[in-house]
Protein backbone atom coordinates (compact mmCIF):
# COMPACT_ATOMS: atom_id res chain seq x y z
CA UNK A 1 0.00 0.00 0.00
CA UNK A 2 1.40 3.36 -1.02
CA UNK A 3 1.21 6.20 1.51
CA UNK A 4 1.55 9.75 0.23
CA UNK A 5 5.24 10.65 0.17
CA UNK A 6 6.39 7.25 1.49
CA UNK A 7 7.38 4.52 -0.95
CA UNK A 8 8.24 0.92 0.12
CA UNK A 9 11.58 -0.28 -1.17
CA UNK A 10 11.56 -3.89 -0.05
CA UNK A 11 9.62 -6.45 1.98
CA UNK A 12 11.73 -5.84 5.09
CA UNK A 13 10.15 -2.50 5.90
CA UNK A 14 12.78 -0.19 4.42
CA UNK A 15 11.32 2.97 2.98
CA UNK A 16 12.38 5.90 0.91
CA UNK A 17 10.89 9.11 2.26
CA UNK A 18 10.65 12.00 -0.14
CA UNK A 19 11.06 15.04 2.07
CA UNK A 20 10.41 18.09 -0.13
CA UNK A 21 10.96 19.15 -3.70
CA UNK A 22 14.63 19.53 -4.42
CA UNK A 23 15.67 17.45 -1.40
CA UNK A 24 17.17 14.02 -2.16
CA UNK A 25 15.20 10.96 -1.06
CA UNK A 26 16.31 9.44 2.25
CA UNK A 27 16.39 5.73 2.94
CA UNK A 28 14.90 5.66 6.44
CA UNK A 29 16.19 2.15 7.17
CA UNK A 30 19.78 3.24 6.54
CA UNK A 31 19.29 6.12 8.98
CA UNK A 32 17.77 3.83 11.60
CA UNK A 33 20.68 1.41 11.26
CA UNK A 34 23.18 4.25 11.58
CA UNK A 35 21.56 5.61 14.75
CA UNK A 36 21.28 2.16 16.34
CA UNK A 37 24.97 1.57 15.70
CA UNK A 38 25.83 4.99 17.16
CA UNK A 39 23.76 4.19 20.26
CA UNK A 40 25.58 0.89 20.66
CA UNK A 41 29.07 2.33 20.22
CA UNK A 42 28.53 5.46 22.31
CA UNK A 43 26.67 3.72 25.12
CA UNK A 44 24.09 6.53 25.11
CA UNK A 45 21.08 4.22 25.19
CA UNK A 46 22.29 2.66 28.46
CA UNK A 47 22.42 6.05 30.16
CA UNK A 48 18.73 6.90 29.71
CA UNK A 49 15.94 5.32 31.71
CA UNK A 50 12.21 5.95 31.34
CA UNK A 51 10.22 9.17 31.04
CA UNK A 52 10.47 11.18 34.27
CA UNK A 53 7.86 13.83 33.52
CA UNK A 54 5.95 15.59 30.75
CA UNK A 55 5.70 19.36 31.11
CA UNK A 56 3.12 21.77 29.72
CA UNK A 57 3.20 25.55 29.53
CA UNK A 58 -0.22 27.20 29.74
CA UNK A 59 -1.54 30.75 29.74
CA UNK A 60 -1.59 32.86 32.87
CA UNK A 61 -4.64 31.88 34.91
CA UNK A 62 -5.10 28.46 33.25
CA UNK A 63 -2.81 26.27 35.40
CA UNK A 64 -5.40 25.34 38.03
CA UNK A 65 -8.12 24.73 35.45
CA UNK A 66 -5.76 22.57 33.40
CA UNK A 67 -4.92 20.63 36.56
CA UNK A 68 -8.60 20.01 37.32
CA UNK A 69 -9.22 18.89 33.73
CA UNK A 70 -6.36 16.39 33.98
CA UNK A 71 -7.84 15.08 37.24
CA UNK A 72 -11.21 14.54 35.58
CA UNK A 73 -9.74 12.74 32.59
CA UNK A 74 -6.99 10.64 34.21
CA UNK A 75 -5.94 9.00 37.49
CA UNK A 76 -3.56 11.91 38.15
CA UNK A 77 -3.89 14.13 41.22
CA UNK A 78 -2.22 17.38 42.26
CA UNK A 79 0.88 16.49 44.29
CA UNK A 80 2.92 19.67 44.83
CA UNK A 81 2.91 23.30 43.74
CA UNK A 82 6.21 25.15 43.35
CA UNK A 83 6.68 28.93 43.27
CA UNK A 84 9.47 29.87 40.86
CA UNK A 85 10.35 33.33 42.16
CA UNK A 86 13.23 33.85 39.69
CA UNK A 87 10.82 33.70 36.75
CA UNK A 88 7.57 34.76 38.48
CA UNK A 89 5.88 31.48 37.69
CA UNK A 90 3.87 28.74 39.37
CA UNK A 91 4.33 25.06 38.63
CA UNK A 92 2.03 22.17 39.55
CA UNK A 93 3.34 18.61 39.72
CA UNK A 94 0.76 15.84 39.28
CA UNK A 95 1.17 12.16 40.08
CA UNK A 96 -1.33 9.30 39.80
CA UNK A 97 -3.35 8.55 42.91
CA UNK A 98 -2.79 5.13 44.43
CA UNK A 99 -5.37 2.64 43.19
CA UNK A 100 -5.23 -0.85 44.68
CA UNK A 101 -7.66 -2.33 42.17
CA UNK A 102 -5.36 -1.43 39.28
CA UNK A 103 -2.21 -2.30 41.16
CA UNK A 104 -0.12 0.79 40.61
CA UNK A 105 1.28 3.62 42.67
CA UNK A 106 2.77 7.02 41.96
CA UNK A 107 6.15 5.70 40.79
CA UNK A 108 4.71 3.70 37.88
CA UNK A 109 3.71 6.69 35.75
CA UNK A 110 5.68 9.77 34.71
CA UNK A 111 4.72 12.95 36.53
CA UNK A 112 2.74 15.67 34.73
CA UNK A 113 3.94 19.25 35.16
CA UNK A 114 1.80 22.30 34.35
CA UNK A 115 3.39 25.76 34.47
CA UNK A 116 2.02 29.30 34.12
CA UNK A 117 3.65 32.71 34.31
CA UNK A 118 2.26 35.30 36.70
CA UNK A 119 2.13 38.07 34.09
CA UNK A 120 2.55 38.90 30.41
CA UNK A 121 6.31 39.52 30.68
CA UNK A 122 7.28 36.11 32.03
CA UNK A 123 9.23 33.55 30.01
CA UNK A 124 6.30 31.14 30.23
CA UNK A 125 3.62 33.55 29.03
CA UNK A 126 5.80 34.84 26.19
CA UNK A 127 6.29 31.23 25.11
CA UNK A 128 2.53 30.63 25.16
CA UNK A 129 1.93 33.85 23.23
CA UNK A 130 4.24 32.61 20.48
CA UNK A 131 3.54 28.88 20.40
CA UNK A 132 0.23 28.39 22.20
CA UNK A 133 -0.35 26.24 25.27
CA UNK A 134 1.26 22.86 24.64
CA UNK A 135 3.83 20.32 25.77
CA UNK A 136 7.05 22.24 26.35
CA UNK A 137 9.34 19.31 27.13
CA UNK A 138 9.57 15.63 27.96
CA UNK A 139 12.13 14.73 30.62
CA UNK A 140 14.09 11.48 30.78
CA UNK A 141 15.72 10.10 33.90
CA UNK A 142 19.42 9.47 33.37
CA UNK A 143 22.03 7.33 35.12
CA UNK A 144 24.98 9.65 34.35
CA UNK A 145 23.89 13.04 33.05
CA UNK A 146 27.43 14.35 32.63
CA UNK A 147 28.51 11.44 30.44
CA UNK A 148 25.27 11.57 28.45
CA UNK A 149 25.64 15.28 27.70
CA UNK A 150 29.25 14.74 26.60
CA UNK A 151 28.17 11.92 24.25
CA UNK A 152 25.30 13.95 22.79
CA UNK A 153 27.40 17.10 22.35
CA UNK A 154 30.02 15.04 20.50
CA UNK A 155 27.25 13.93 18.12
CA UNK A 156 26.20 17.54 17.44
CA UNK A 157 23.35 17.96 19.94
CA UNK A 158 22.84 21.51 21.25
CA UNK A 159 21.70 22.51 24.73
CA UNK A 160 20.08 25.67 26.04
CA UNK A 161 22.82 26.19 28.64
CA UNK A 162 26.60 25.78 28.56
CA UNK A 163 26.61 23.93 31.86
CA UNK A 164 24.34 21.31 33.38
CA UNK A 165 22.01 23.13 35.76
CA UNK A 166 21.98 22.31 39.47
CA UNK A 167 24.36 20.84 42.00
CA UNK A 168 24.95 17.19 42.78
CA UNK A 169 25.38 18.12 46.44
CA UNK A 170 21.81 19.45 46.44
CA UNK A 171 20.56 16.24 44.87
CA UNK A 172 19.50 17.37 41.39
CA UNK A 173 21.01 17.99 37.95
CA UNK A 174 19.04 18.94 34.81
CA UNK A 175 19.64 20.17 31.27
CA UNK A 176 17.51 21.09 28.22
CA UNK A 177 18.22 20.41 24.56
CA UNK A 178 17.35 23.00 21.93
CA UNK A 179 13.77 22.66 20.67
CA UNK A 180 13.22 20.05 17.97
CA UNK A 181 13.08 21.55 14.49
CA UNK A 182 10.23 19.12 13.69
CA UNK A 183 8.00 19.21 16.79
CA UNK A 184 9.20 22.30 18.63
CA UNK A 185 9.51 20.20 21.78
CA UNK A 186 12.52 20.28 24.11
CA UNK A 187 14.07 17.15 25.60
CA UNK A 188 15.21 17.33 29.21
CA UNK A 189 17.65 15.02 30.96
CA UNK A 190 17.44 14.79 34.74
CA UNK A 191 19.39 12.96 37.43
CA UNK A 192 18.64 12.86 41.18
CA UNK A 193 21.15 11.98 43.88
CA UNK A 194 21.28 11.04 47.55
CA UNK A 195 17.68 9.82 47.73
CA UNK A 196 16.46 13.30 46.73
CA UNK A 197 12.67 13.23 46.95
CA UNK A 198 11.66 16.86 46.39
CA UNK A 199 11.13 16.23 42.66
CA UNK A 200 12.30 19.77 41.73
CA UNK A 201 14.30 22.64 43.20
CA UNK A 202 12.82 26.08 42.42
CA UNK A 203 16.24 27.58 41.61
CA UNK A 204 16.95 24.80 39.12
CA UNK A 205 13.59 25.36 37.44
CA UNK A 206 14.15 29.11 37.29
CA UNK A 207 17.54 28.64 35.62
CA UNK A 208 16.08 26.16 33.13
CA UNK A 209 13.29 28.61 32.27
CA UNK A 210 15.81 31.40 31.80
CA UNK A 211 17.85 29.23 29.44
CA UNK A 212 14.85 28.92 27.09
CA UNK A 213 14.20 32.67 26.88
CA UNK A 214 16.05 32.95 23.57
CA UNK A 215 13.41 30.73 21.91
CA UNK A 216 10.43 32.94 22.79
Amino acid sequence: MKVAGVYPVNSYGAYIIRLTKGVPAMNIQDEIDRIVEWQRQSGAIKLVRGIDHIAYRVATGDRERATLEYMRRTPYMQWKVFTIEKERSLLTVMKPAFDVSRGFGCDNFPAIVITEGSDAETVVQKYVDKHGARVHHTAYETLDIGKLVDVLRASGEQFTSEQIIGDKANGLLQVFTHPSEFTGEITEYIQRFNAFDGFFLPDNVGDLMKSTEKFN
